[in-house]
């Protein structure tokens, strides 16, 4: 089993009074808190290492990351407000079955008038010879 070396720190105190109040949080202690914060910087070093642009140092590819995050919120925000916005425009077009009908029965008598009005401005006998259907005189 491999021993910890042990290595002096030297911070600002109010670095480590914020360190300090991180680990009672946590419930660890400050060098348990020191060494978890490193390790999970190297995890985000390494996350960010492989991604695609090598030439960007942590902080700004932290940075290009958080202002992604932001803009993506802001659209998903848009779109709920939209889906809220569609959502209050279907329930203002609902009709009920009555009205369903209603409009149903009033577009029948619309086409019953129109179709009256053109077969009576067509000449005589046309749709009976367009059927082949001679009529009885």
């Amino acid at each position: 089993m491999s021993r910890i070396a042990p290595y002096p720190l030297r911070m600002a105190p109010e670095i480590r009074e914020n360190l300090e109040k991180e680990a009672e949080k946590s419930k660890r202690s400050l060098q348990q808190e020191i060494l978890f914060r490193l390790d999970k910087f190297q995890q985000i070093e390494n996350l960010l290492a492989s991604s695609l642009s090598d030439n960007e140092d942590v902080f700004m590819q932290v940075a290009n990351a958080l202002r992604m995050a932001k803009v993506s919120e802001s659209r998903a925000e848009e779109i709920q407000n939209l889906k809220k916005r569609i959502e209050s425009l279907m329930s203002s077009v609902k009709l009920t079955e009555t009205d369903r009908f209603m409009t149903i029965s009033s577009n029948i008598e619309s086409i019953e008038v129109a179709l009256k009005k053109i077969i009576s401005v067509m000449p005589d006998g046309y749709i009976e010879e367009k059927n082949g259907v001679k009529k009885p005189t």
